[in-house]
């Protein structure tokens, strides 16, 4: 797959040319996976980008691409080794060539980045990435029922198992939220 990127009239575009190898149907990487597929429209935003680093450009071209790319990406820019390292892990159900590779290309930083961590294939590879970031993840919690016993004079003094339910809330535990934690409070904060 191909990229191309082009602003206009207070407008930024990204086209993707697919090549024999690609495919307009694909499996989303989260989830169970389900297929969906890309209708061949140009993405727009409507506002003009002047100046964008390659790779998060090439960022850009991949979470919206990445369940049609085929063997190989090219992007409108050369974009550093960090992108291709970012998707070369292990965890994504496929891989490809990156055609335009600059070694020699510097790292895109921030003075004050903040990533919003869900532990998908998208802020994972941010998180790849940029190191350096500052990390969210917001916490789900579910409902839990506690059965507590109900205290009368009677089972004061004899064992009487009367008891009643009371909702609670509970952390529902993932490895994501075990990663946050461990960045410690000046890398990261567990939102709950």
């Amino acid at each position: 797959m191909k990229f191309e990127f082009w602003t206009k009239n207070k407008h930024s575009y990204i086209r993707a040319n697919f090549e024999k190898d690609d495919s307009y149907v694909g499996n989303r990487q989260e989830g169970a996976g389900s297929q969906i597929e890309y209708t061949g429209e140009v993405i727009s935003f409507d506002y003009e980008v002047k100046n964008i680093h390659p790779d998060i450009l090439g960022l850009i071209c991949l979470l919206i691409f990445y369940p049609f790319i085929g063997k190989q990406v090219e992007f409108p820019m050369p974009v550093s080794s960090r992108l291709k390292e970012a998707f070369s892990n292990q965890n994504f159900k496929k891989q490809f060539e990156f055609v335009n590779i600059d070694d020699n290309l510097s790292i895109f930083t921030g003075s004050k980045m903040a990533l919003s961590l869900g532990g998908g294939i998208d802020s994972s590879s941010v998180r790849a990435m940029f190191p350096e970031a500052f990390i969210v993840h917001e916490a789900h919690l579910r409902d839990k029922k506690i059965k507590k016993q109900k205290k009368t004079f009677w089972n004061k003094y004899f064992n009487f198992s009367k008891s009643v339910s009371t909702p609670t809330k509970e952390l529902v535990l993932s490895d994501t939220n075990a990663i946050v934690k461990a960045l410690g409070s000046e890398k990261g904060k567990l939102i709950i």
